[in-house]
């Protein structure tokens, strides 16, 4: 159980590094583009059609970077909650066990409720990846928590 706390602690710390980052870069595009779009731009030869194409990208995916901004913030800051979780169970209380999947959870729904669509879908199905091996394992030492 040590182990796989100590994982979620390096996760966790990650993953909110992670959604603030995402947060951050996808507000900037929301806001036109950002420094990207302006490193783009300003290429000697087609860089305009270089923001052009990234903007014809993320429509054709459907990518809404307000929404993923959003979603990345959430996520983000639900890594506190995983955390927490983690950090009971650490101190081998059996409620932390719960606290985590309600955490995991939660960053594996949110993509879907706040981005939606296909970018959603992916981002939740990447998310739950780790989550249910994780939350797997859990279970299985949960023997060694009271």
């Amino acid at each position: 159980i040590k182990v796989l706390c100590i994982l979620s602690f390096i996760g966790t710390g990650l993953g909110l590094i992670n959604g603030l980052w995402g947060w951050w870069s996808n507000h900037q595009m929301a806001e036109g583009g950002g420094a990207l779009m302006n490193a783009l731009g300003s290429m000697p030869q087609g860089g305009d059609q270089a923001a052009d194409a990234v903007n014809q990208i993320a429509n054709a995916f459907g990518v809404d970077f307000a929404k993923q901004a959003t979603s990345s913030l959430i996520v983000g800051l639900l890594n506190i909650i995983v955390f927490a979780g983690a950090m009971m169970m650490w101190n081998l209380k059996k409620t932390g066990f719960y606290i985590y999947i309600l955490g995991q959870v939660a960053q594996i729904v949110v993509p879907f409720v706040v981005v939606g669509g296909l970018m959603g879908a992916i981002s939740a199905m990447i998310m739950s990846i780790f989550a249910v091996a994780f939350i797997i394992m859990y279970a299985v030492n949960l023997k060694h928590v009271h």
